[in-house]
């Protein structure tokens, strides 16, 4: 009987601890997805404006002094901004250099990554826009992308915009600030080749949404793939709690 007891215990505990970090991940996944919500709408009110219509077209040389300074990627939490004109053909990036705390052109490389993506989705005809995860050559962004329009979302479009939000240590670390818990990155490689993790490959082979795991006696990890894609994706959220 007090076996039983005690297994019955133990069982209770493992539920309720379980319950716990699926809790914190829906929190974290929530954070990171109004993130997301925000990054989109940011896109969709610099896109349906007719001041950066006017610039695709090649007619408002000053919206880059007037919009694009070192004020606009702080104010907003962003990290890249780019435009592609309606054939396609890139016409402006810039980014915010953390080191100089200046705006600078957009690496070449990032720039075909989001050209590749402008094209997979075919950015101009989409009425509404997109936004979710993408993953590019520097790892995982956040991104929103919108055809540019006019003030009263009138067309045809003369572009399109796309913003970027790096999920690098700094925004991890500002996540798990924002929602009181230990946040990192893990590569699907690092979840599905890793022998140490193989209870958390099970769980998703599955068909679980979230995968929670004791690492150890004192510490317990929630993981989740990021949203928009599915196990198994190119990367996971993961939680880590004291048990």
């Amino acid at each position: 009987v007090a076996l039983f007891s005690a297994l019955s215990m133990q069982a209770s505990y493992q539920n309720l601890e379980k319950a716990g970090m699926e809790r914190s991940v829906a929190t974290t996944m929530n954070a990171l997805e109004t993130d997301m919500e925000n990054t989109n709408s940011i896109a969709r009110d610099y896109s349906a404006w007719t001041e950066t219509y006017r610039f695709a077209q090649g007619e408002n040389p000053d919206w880059i002094r007037e919009n694009m300074g070192a004020d606009f990627f702080s104010r907003f939490s962003m990290d890249q901004v780019l435009i592609f004109n309606r054939t396609g053909q890139p016409i402006f990036s810039m980014q915010f250099n953390d080191t100089t705390l200046k705006v600078e052109p957009a690496p070449g490389i990032l720039i075909e990554d989001i050209e590749k993506y402008h094209m997979a989705v075919d950015a101009i005809r989409s009425e509404n826009g997109t936004f979710g995860i993408l993953e590019v050559s520097t790892g995982p962004v956040i991104i929103a992308t919108h055809p540019i329009l006019t003030d009263n979302f009138k067309g045809p479009a003369a572009g399109s915009l796309h913003l970027a939000r790096q999920i690098d240590d700094g925004y991890l670390a500002d996540l798990s600030a924002r929602t009181g818990h230990t946040v990192s990155i893990l590569p699907s490689a690092e979840v599905f080749g890793n022998a140490s993790l193989a209870g958390v490959a099970s769980q998703f082979s599955q068909g679980n949404t979230v995968a929670v795991e004791p690492l150890d006696q004192d510490l317990i990890a929630g993981y989740i793939p990021l949203k928009d894609q599915q196990p198994p994706a190119d990367y996971y959220l993961v939680i880590h709690e004291p048990r």
